[in-house]
């Protein structure tokens, strides 16, 4: 096998490179062939070996059969994106037939390329009709040192490029030269193809418009029909798009329905059919499941500080055309909503904001999630909560018992305490009663102290609950003197709490 020029390489890649698209005249040929890069399964699942595919094509080139120049190719997959090597879609042989004016396509693979510890050497190949997609001729070849021994040693293969010359002489004897050669005559040119929608669902309506390059003259216009698993649908031809169109319904059965465009020449006595693509029927509706992050239980309502972290997930998997979240107040009253484009986010938060107000509020909410996926199918999932940034009231009672005092401590919420703290002092500093720890006791008591009766007590009751929110209750004179029922002056009660109340 001839080395690779050291030339075209460089025009290779730079190609591949920046998709430089070298134009082809469309009036080439009808029978060159366009050999696209093989397929090395050796090097992964897209790599491709230039050197081989070029010696191919240089000794099917002594067929007489003219290929295109393999800058041409390189620059058609450049421009097209085409990152996956010995196969093609539908739409894609359509170009090839437009862009580079060819009848057939050449794509295979290299299934066997290794030195030791045994030479040997094998290709596929399918020779692919561009206006149609039928394979009109494929090739299976490899060769091995061990099946061409010959006596006494004498003239054994010892490397892979005397077996790739072996295939180069098989296919040179095997490729159909005649078959190539034959004019393709009143073959149909889609100018542009328009199937909508891709995605539907069962029982929906499918339309196509397709648009044509030929002309034909009177009498030799075909019947235009659209078909679709296996039923024809007539098409008619619109003067508002300029090409032939067709509407149908979708069947029931979910699944992948190929579209063809069937051109039918009755004064010929033949037809022709033109993959045109496929839409795809989905009746299944995705599944949709919804998780509030950083939540506190208070029986079966989850309670939030401010922020609200929602995060949504697909129990089956399956591609998502839109989505919207919403949230609510139990009587259906929306407070914020947003919706996107695209699959499903990881997470969405929402800090506790009236969007149409732009004030936070507490109460119980929904949190409503929605997705539609590309058929139009449509999931929900919800969860309910709580907003609470307000800490609960802490009622503080108390009551002479001979000589102690017993302070009644009562709470009233859904949100647990993670912390408190409650300091007793008399008017002189003298610390009657300190306590701490992180469930509010109901009772606590302490020892009242020697001094004259219209002394005052007083203290200050700290609160934390688990959500964060903090609590802060200054404890007035439990038992005022008699006749004195009125509240201190607000200097003089100032004055008292910056001497014995301790800041927390």
């Amino acid at each position: 096998m001839r080395p690779i020029a050291g030339v075209w390489k460089r025009v290779v890649l730079i190609l591949l490179a920046v998709g430089v698209a070298i134009s082809a005249p469309l009036a080439t040929r009808a029978s060159e062939v366009a050999v696209f890069p093989l397929l090395d399964i050796s090097r992964g699942p897209n790599g491709i070996t230039l050197p081989v595919t070029r010696y191919l094509t240089e000794r099917l080139s002594e067929t007489g059969t003219e290929f295109s120049r393999p800058d041409m190719v390189i620059s058609f997959m450049a421009h097209n994106r085409i990152r996956v090597a010995g196969e093609l879609e539908t739409f894609h042989l359509k170009q090839v037939e437009e862009d580079l004016g060819v009848a057939f396509v050449l794509l295979g693979a290299v299934v066997q390329d290794k030195e030791k510890p045994t030479p040997s050497f094998g290709v596929t190949l399918n020779l692919i009709r561009t206006y149609d997609g039928l394979t009109v001729w494929s090739y299976v070849g490899a060769f091995s040192a061990t099946e061409l021994l010959r006596p006494l040693g004498i003239g054994d293969i010892t490397s892979v490029a005397e077996l790739q010359t072996l295939i180069g002489d098989e296919l040179v004897k095997r490729w159909p030269a005649d078959a190539v050669k034959q004019e393709i005559r009143d073959s149909a040119s889609i100018d542009s193809i328009l199937l909508t929608p891709k995605f539907v669902r069962p029982g929906a309506e499918v339309h196509c418009t397709v648009r044509l390059r030929n002309r034909w003259t009177v009498g030799r216009t075909p019947k235009v029909f659209f078909k679709v698993n296996e039923q024809l649908h007539a098409g008619s031809w619109s003067e508002a798009s300029g090409g032939y169109e067709a509407t149908w319904v979708a069947g029931e059965q979910d699944g992948r329905y190929p579209v063809s465009l069937l051109l039918e020449w009755p004064l010929y006595g033949r037809t022709e059919t033109v993959p045109l693509g496929s839409f795809v029927v989905d009746g299944v509706p995705p599944l949709v499941a919804l998780e509030l992050k950083g939540e506190r239980m208070a029986g079966e309502t989850k309670v939030f500080r401010g922020e609200v972290t929602v995060m949504p997930s697909l129990i089956v998997r399956k591609p998502i055309a839109r989505w919207r979240i919403t949230f609510k107040t139990l009587n259906d009253v929306v407070v914020a909503t947003e919706e996107h484009a695209g699959n499903i986010p990881n997470r969405v938060v929402w800090a506790g904001h009236n969007v149409w107000e732009g004030q936070e509020v507490e109460g119980e909410y929904r949190a409503f999630f929605e997705v539609w996926d590309d058929a139009g199918n449509t999931a929900s999932a919800s969860e309910t909560f709580e907003l609470k940034s307000i800490p609960a009231e802490v009622v503080v009672e108390a009551a002479k018992k001979g000589e102690e005092v017993v302070v009644e401590l009562q709470r009233d919420s859904k949100v647990p305490l993670a912390y408190w703290r409650l300091e007793m002092w008399s008017e002189e500093g003298r610390l009657l009663k300190q306590a701490e720890g992180e469930e509010l006791p109901e009772q606590l008591s302490f020892e009242l102290p020697e001094v004259a009766p219209d002394r005052k007590i007083g203290g200050i009751l700290i609160t934390e609950d688990v959500l964060g929110n903090k609590g802060r209750k200054n404890i007035t004179d439990f038992f005022p003197p008699a006749g004195q029922n009125k509240a201190p002056a607000e200097e003089e009660q100032k004055s008292a709490t910056e001497t014995w109340v301790d800041e927390f």
